[in-house]
């Protein structure tokens, strides 16, 4: 992007919707256990997920809010994402889970666009590059 400012405000939003993810799936784990619980891996260890996904979705939206760690907050939160898309993707039986759907496939754009293109000028990773 040409606009420095554009860009972070994408991924300022964008990192408010993961940190909001996070907080909900704390505060709410029944949604995600029920996502989870289609999963062929929940039988594994699905206590253990619960909490992994809940506190790498916090942690990495605090990081792309940042701008510190774009890329590897980016690459973590992508197989989440993508996991999140399966599965409601593959819960037809309600209208809100193609909106969700819908979201974590906008949501799994952006983060690749990061993933690619870095956190922009106006980022922590910048700052400390120049200061180095």
């Amino acid at each position: 992007m040409k606009h420095p400012s554009i860009q972070l405000f994408f991924r300022v939003i964008l990192g408010i919707i993961i940190t909001l993810k996070g907080l909900f799936f704390l505060t709410n784990p029944t949604k995600l256990d029920r996502l989870i619980r289609l999963s062929p891996t929940h039988s594994i260890a699905g206590l253990f997920w619960d909490h992994l996904i809940a506190i790498s979705s916090l942690l990495c939206g605090i990081l792309i809010i940042t701008g510190l760690l774009t890329r590897l907050a980016s690459a973590l939160q992508i197989p989440i994402m993508a996991g999140m898309l399966i599965f409601t993707a593959t819960q037809r039986a309600c209208l809100s889970n193609q909106e969700d759907a819908a979201f974590s496939l906008l949501t799994l754009i952006t983060l690749f666009y990061f993933l690619v293109k870095g956190p922009g000028e106006i980022s922590m990773d910048n700052y400390l590059r120049n200061q180095l």
